[in-house]
């Protein structure tokens, strides 16, 4: 709250209208309750393609309101800057986000989105373990080779928080959907026992051979 006022502080001696300062204030006070308890001396520019992502999710936002908390967000990394808690603006490290994009044609709807969660047949330990990487990788987005290289320690399922370990050593706390959380539950606490060849496994999701899933075979 205090580094909130003193960002506005800074706002204001930048020559900014009040509307702008409020603005740019809220906007920013939404993005940090967004990051839960990651640090925002922490973030990187993912995290912040990451809340873009969640905004585009569903249409929750409109592309000016994400536009113009994208610009809300580059203020407080460049007030950051200028008060020495970080050195470089991962805002700055993006692309410049159009109003006009769109996404892709090739989206699900909603109805096939529905079907492919339901393939998994369920009643089997490995339908649950294959439902159980859907509702993660529809409900946080992480690359196929981010999930499989996942471990148990980057779960924190009463936070609902995934650590995703990126390309170059980059690590990126995301947000559990309500419905990742029950299948994981169910999963790592009664499933995946079943399913390790080893008991010192790390790795969330194993293969039909009881280890980490390899992409190369």
């Amino acid at each position: 709250k205090d580094q909130i006022s003193a960002f506005g502080a800074y706002l204001s001696v930048r020559n900014m209208s009040p509307k702008t300062v409020t603005l740019y204030t809220a906007q920013t006070k939404h993005f940090i309750k967004w990051l839960k308890d990651t640090d925002p001396a922490q973030v990187t520019r993912r995290h912040i393609e990451a809340h873009v992502a969640w905004m585009q999710d569903g249409g929750k936002y409109k592309p000016r309101t994400i536009q113009c908390r994208l610009k809300a967000i580059r203020a407080y990394f460049d007030y950051l800057v200028a008060v020495d808690v970080i050195k470089e603006n991962p805002a700055r490290k993006m692309k410049p986000f159009k109003t006009g994009w769109h996404l892709p044609a090739t989206v699900l709807t909603r109805e096939e989105v529905t079907a492919l969660l339901d393939a998994p047949d369920t009643a089997s330990r490995e339908g649950i373990r294959d439902r159980t990487m859907l509702e993660f990788l529809y409900g946080s987005g992480p690359r196929v080779s981010e999930l499989v290289g996942l471990n148990l320690d980057d779960l924190d399922l009463d936070d609902e928080q995934v650590l995703i370990r990126g390309k170059g050593g980059t690590n990126l706390s995301v947000p559990l959907s309500g419905e990742s959380v029950l299948w994981l539950r169910l999963y790592v606490e009664y499933i995946r026992s079943e399913l390790i060849s080893d008991p010192n496994e790390q790795a969330v999701f194993v293969g039909d051979k009881g280890k980490r899933i390899n992409l190369l075979i």
